[in-house]
């Protein structure tokens, strides 16, 4: 299985598990869903195939690791029974539910009490029998985070109903997770260093096309939802120069991946960026400063198996 083969088949399989989710109220109510996928949907064609699925608790698991261990379970076996009736209902007995295991993620406790659930599944292919390389299912979940009534909004799947983030809090959040990534961030709060996340970036660029700088009021609430969406995970940004200080890396890392740099050029991009930075400036009245909590020892120590 090519790499074109490979997300056309996931690209199919994630309408089914939107379908599983939305039919099954345990999962539709624990969760408001985000990411590419969900952008992809809100935008058309316009949007970029995305490989997984990505969600946001809507209340918190609680404090233990005890506690997130038996949320992730209920959700793993509520997910599991949702999608052998969704692949039932198809009636034609092509996709078949193999393992479906979950883990909190990262390995080590989150400082902050961030843990994600991360659920991985294997699905067999009745129309790919004996094709290796068949991908897993990655369905992200992260903790919850700060959330107004204009964050979110209700979207039709299948016969079912999920919540999603409106695409105003969708940009909000590719702008945060894109400082998230950045060293300086990594450094501020004393984490280790991760991969630029430049997709945002082409996320970024396709909604500035449907949504101009001349829909004021949608840029008006995209600079709501980031001040809202920085302040929820602690991140800083003092306008422009925070996102130009990661410029060169986001290129270098932009011309490494043809399955971005042969789709848009890497300036024109970056120039889609600015002009977003530009109308947030012009409606936040003060740099976005976070404090970063004190982190208790017990958070900072030990790990998991």
């Amino acid at each position: 299985m090519d790499e074109t083969q490979r997300l056309r088949w996931l690209d199919e399989l994630l309408d089914e598990v939107l379908i599983a989710i939305a039919s099954e109220p345990k999962l539709a109510g624990a969760m408001v869903l985000r990411g590419g996928r969900i952008l992809r949907r809100i935008l058309g064609s316009r949007g970029r195939l995305s490989t997984d699925l990505d969600a946001t608790l809507v209340s918190s698991a609680g404090a233990s690791e005890a506690a997130r261990n038996e949320r992730g379970a209920v959700i793993r076996d509520a997910l599991g029974d949702a999608l052998r009736r969704r692949f039932a209902a198809r009636g034609d007995g092509r996709f078949i539910l193999g393992e479906l295991t979950f883990r909190l993620k990262p390995k080590a406790a989150h400082p902050f009490g961030w843990d994600m659930l991360l659920f991985e599944a294997r699905v067999e292919d009745a129309e790919s029998r004996g094709v290796l390389g068949l991908p897993s299912l990655i369905l992200e979940i992260a903790a919850p985070e700060d959330l107004a009534v204009g964050s979110v909004e209700s979207h039709t799947v299948g016969a079912g109903v999920v919540s999603i983030y409106t695409l105003e809090r969708q940009a909000a959040e590719k702008l945060r997770a894109f400082l998230q990534s950045s060293a300086p961030h990594r450094a501020f709060i004393g984490s280790g260093p991760r991969a630029l996340r430049i997709r945002d970036l082409y996320d970024l660029g396709e909604v500035i096309r449907v949504r101009p700088s001349t829909d004021r009021g949608f840029w008006d609430r995209v600079a709501e939802e980031f001040v809202r969406a920085c302040r929820s995970r602690y991140v800083n940004c003092e306008g422009q120069a925070t996102f130009e200080a990661e410029r060169a890396t986001a290129e270098s890392t932009w011309l490494r991946d043809p399955g971005l740099s042969q789709r848009r050029a890497f300036d024109d991009v970056w120039e889609d960026l600015r002009a977003i930075v530009r109308e947030l400036t012009a409606r936040i009245a003060d740099t976005v400063r976070c404090d970063v909590p004190r982190r208790e020892p017990q958070q900072e120590v030990g790990g998991r198996n």
